[in-house]
């Protein structure tokens, strides 16, 4: 296997798990009755973020802290397989 191939594998892996983070959120914000517009607000960030974060994109661990704070988890449970 080379560098190339071996880059493209990891890039599907985290792809996957975003995408898993993203569906999680989701699933937390509709059992927790909120829109994306209520979220956000109550986040102090944008709707487009949430939207962002749901379809799976990029999420920083400020983000992620300040959703778990609302959806009342702890963080740490969502990077877990």
């Amino acid at each position: 296997m080379n560098t190339s191939e071996i880059s493209k594998g990891i890039s599907s892996q985290v792809f996957e798990v975003r995408k898993e983070i993203g569906a999680k959120l989701l699933q937390f914000r509709l059992e927790d009755g909120l829109s994306q517009s209520e979220a956000a607000v109550l986040c102090g960030i944008s709707k487009h973020r949430i939207q962002l974060f749901e379809n799976g994109y990029s999420l920083s661990y400020r983000h992620l802290a300040l959703l778990a704070r609302l959806y009342g988890f702890r963080y740490e449970i969502i990077l877990r397989r």
